[in-house]
């Protein structure tokens, strides 16, 4: 694009303007930054799942078998909160 277009009172349009390709490079950026963000977690999950460690919901195994340490996690949180 030639400066001297720019420095006129004229409106560009037609193939002097390529907005539509910087749109596509945009939207393609964003979707591999959502593939990266999704793709990476997906993998980890599946990985689990074929070596026979499944991922499971729920609370810690430390946790489950001590709640007091939990409580006391928690009023720890608290008492620095509270600072």
């Amino acid at each position: 694009m030639d400066v001297s277009r720019l420095q006129s009172n004229d409106v560009l349009q037609g193939q002097h303007v390529d907005a539509t390709a910087h749109r596509e490079r945009q939207r393609r950026r964003r979707l591999w930054k959502l593939v990266a963000v999704l793709g990476v977690p997906l993998i980890w999950f599946w990985y689990r799942e074929f070596t026979g460690n499944p991922v499971s919901p729920g609370l810690p195994a430390i946790i489950r078998e001590s709640p007091e340490l939990a409580l006391l996690v928690v009023l720890m949180a608290v008492m620095m909160s509270m600072m």
